[in-house]
């Protein structure tokens, strides 16, 4: 079984290391803004990179004013996530990501799995997706061919490795078999990013497989 928190530190470490494909640095970020008390521990990965990086002998930089004003740019650009007014509150990286707050994505009924969705695309070998469950909802039992990192954005959810709820993200491959499910109270709103598709292992899979991958 998959260890949910060396995962989440692996995915941490590659975030610092600027090496993730961009819908997992989004997702990474979106988490980071909505749980404050992990900005810490990046920064201090952050520092350790840092010190790493300083007995390297140093390159002189390409065009770096346009650098700088590239950095400077996306420092302003930023904004703490604040639990605003509007019924669904977006992380600003996520916000930046799919155009829009979550208070206006257009979602699309999958009647097989009989949740909401939005396909974001295929960027850097990933998909991205928002997923919303109803209260007390699931999709079918499956696995993945590959890696699943999700973002809980509203509401909560569990499945045989736990459960999650809103800034907690949940990671899954091929040694896992899974059912998502809504929490009874509240409906559940997801970012979730895949490298390779979905595979149901529960017995209407054979049947619906194909209406499900992502």
């Amino acid at each position: 079984m998959l260890e949910q928190a060396d995962a989440i530190d692996a995915l941490v470490a590659e975030f610092v290391s600027g090496t993730l494909p961009t819908p997992l640095q989004v997702l990474l970020a979106s988490h980071l803004e909505m749980n404050a008390s992990n900005r810490g521990w990046v920064a201090n990965l952050e520092a350790l990179a840092g010190i790493e990086l300083s007995g390297i002998d140093p390159e002189p930089l390409a065009d770096r004013n346009a650098m700088l004003e590239r950095i400077m740019a996306s420092s302003r650009e930023g904004r703490p996530f604040v639990e605003a007014s509007e019924k669904y509150p977006t992380p600003d990286m996520l916000q930046r990501f799919i155009g829009m707050p979550l208070s206006q994505v257009s979602w699309k009924r999958n009647r097989f799995a009989g949740i909401d969705e939005v396909k974001l695309g295929e960027i850097d070998g990933c998909k991205a997706s928002l997923y919303r469950f109803p209260a007390g909802k699931g999709v079918p039992l499956h696995t993945h061919e590959g890696i699943e990192m999700t973002l809980v954005l509203q509401g909560g959810f569990s499945d045989e490795t736990g459960h999650y709820v809103k800034g907690q993200i949940s990671v899954a491959d091929g040694t896992v078999s899974h059912r998502p499910v809504a929490d009874d109270d509240e409906e559940c709103i997801c970012f979730s990013v895949t490298d390779a598709p979905i595979r149901l292992t529960g017995p209407l899979g054979r049947f619906i497989s194909p209406f499900l991958r992502t």
